[in-house]
């Protein structure tokens, strides 16, 4: 948090999609790291195209048990209940759902875990965009997609991990991935 103000402090713009693992970052932590908080669809303009960004998570429509936890813990009771518990309780609630989480995706197909076609395409005509970008999949790759005769673009972000990270960088005529 105190790298991330630092950051903000020194002129950086920081912008925050939550997504599956930080559903519980909100007011407080943006009020004190100086990161800004967006939409779970986010509409912003990268040279001249309406670009929406998304987690990714809300694509996942096949995945229904999935979209079922995400309601209820997207709640603001459900939200106060599980911060009124101790750091040590959440920290040990938080591995046993990681820890379950792996279990059920190994028995899920591949397609459940990935995003709908059609939820993307209306999310893309929802919001009036030719270009998608989104991560939770983890499946990086840039899709061309057709729609209502537009020539459309989803692209998709690498995961993190402890040692490396992947950046969607824009230079003002195309994108490229840098990896950190």
């Amino acid at each position: 948090k105190r790298a991330l103000r630092q950051l903000v402090d020194q002129g950086t713009a920081v912008y925050l999609i939550q997504g599956n693992r930080d559903f519980l970052l909100g007011e407080r932590f943006c009020k004190e790291s100086g990161v800004v908080l967006l939409d779970d669809y986010t509409v912003i303009d990268i040279g001249g195209q309406a670009t929406l960004l998304t987690h990714g998570d809300l694509l996942c429509t096949d995945d229904v048990p999935y979209q079922t936890f995400r309601i209820k813990s997207h709640s603001a009771e459900w939200q106060r209940e599980v911060l009124s518990k101790p750091l040590w309780l959440r920290l040990l609630a938080a591995r046993w759902y990681r820890t379950r989480s792996f279990w059920h995706k190994r028995g899920k197909p591949q397609d459940i875990m990935d995003v709908n076609a059609q939820t993307v395409l209306d999310c893309l005509r929802r919001f009036a965009c030719t270009r998608l970008i989104h991560g939770h999949t983890h499946r990086p790759a840039t899709h061309e997609l057709f729609c209502d005769g537009v020539e459309m673009q989803r692209i998709v972000l690498a995961d993190w991990t402890a040692d490396r990270g992947e950046v969607l960088c824009w230079d003002g005529k195309a994108f490229r991935r840098e990896v950190l």
